[in-house]
């Protein structure tokens, strides 16, 4: 027996980044880190210069992978931001000793409030080279 048909949960979703085709971008500390690739579903979540723009008083879902390149700098970290501040438990981060490279990785939930609501993932380290990127954001609610 078959039971009804649920809820698409994915009917809104976006996945953007910076391809490993592209070139490396450079990003200070402080800096967003550019997203130029951008692949989207339904109209809750879009891209807006490379900003993530999510719908208000919404709950959504954000996993990120960020490739770091070889650096000359020990401390390279990023994090998820909305509207400005840091998500609690988003930075993460590498001390090893340069020259290396390394991937930063995460996920954490956000809940949106009312107007717009910006989410970019930030360098929160030392200024470095970010390669091959990804984040994936999927509206829960």
């Amino acid at each position: 027996m078959t039971g009804p048909t649920g809820p698409t949960v994915t009917a809104n979703n976006l996945v953007a980044g910076i391809t490993s085709a592209g070139t490396p971008e450079f990003v200070l500390a402080g800096g967003i880190v550019p997203l130029d690739t951008f692949l989207q579903n339904g109209t809750a979540i879009t891209n807006t210069n490379g900003n993530i723009t999510l719908a208000p008083n919404q709950t959504y879902y954000v996993d990120y992978k960020v490739n770091v390149g070889t650096t000359t700098v020990t401390g390279v970290s990023v994090a998820v931001f909305l509207n400005g501040t840091i998500v609690p438990g988003t930075n993460t981060a590498d001390f090893t000793n340069p020259p290396f490279t390394t991937t930063l990785a995460g996920n954490t939930i956000v809940n949106t409030g009312a107007g717009a609501n910006i989410l970019n993932i930030v360098n929160t380290g030392s200024s470095a080279t970010f390669g091959a990127t990804s984040v994936s954001v999927i509206k829960l609610a």
